[in-house]
This record gives C-alpha cells, structure tokens and sequence, in this order.
C-alpha cells in the first residue's frame, strides 16, 4: 500500500520521494526536514548538530503555501492529511 501525504491547507504532496518533507523551525533556525512515511515510525532527517530534546517545541510548516500545520487542538500538535487509494484521514 502506498501513502501519499499532504497539506491540509493547499493538499499540496509533502512526500515526492522516500521522506515527508517539511519546513522547520527552531530556536531562531529555519530549515528543510524529512520523516520518515512509515506511519508509527518518528525518525526524521535534520541538519549536523540539530538535537530533538523532551520538552522543546517546533514550528513546522508546509514546504509550497508554508502554512503552519499547528492543528486546532493546540500549538504542539501538527497536521498532514494521508491518502491511500482507498481512503483519506488526518494523522496528527
């Protein structure tokens, strides 16, 4: 089964390729980002001397209309919308 992920704002393809692709930012830093597309699997690409640490927030937004994918439910839960040749959800 294949995936295909998109923004929620311009359903835009966030995964032309082998990664989620994402703009990221954090403290003071913008930057490209890739998750992995591998739905329970949180591994992400980022820069040399970029750290995840607990406890920090990120701002990512959609690399075409760079929207911010905060969703309604707060500011530290993003939104992507998932389509599979059968159906479509949000994945938070």
């Amino acid at each position: 089964m294949s995936w295909t992920y998109c923004c929620p704002h311009c359903q835009g393809m966030l995964n032309p390729e082998n990664a989620i692709i994402l703009i990221a930012k954090h403290r003071g830093k913008t930057f490209l980002t890739g998750f992995d597309p591998q739905p329970g699997n949180y591994e992400m690409s980022l820069p040399p001397g970029t750290e995840v640490l607990a406890g920090e927030v990120w701002t990512f937004l959609c690399p075409m209309c760079q929207q911010d994918l905060k969703t309604d439910f707060g500011e530290f839960l993003c939104a992507i919308d998932i389509h599979t040749d059968e159906e479509s959800h949000r994945v938070f």
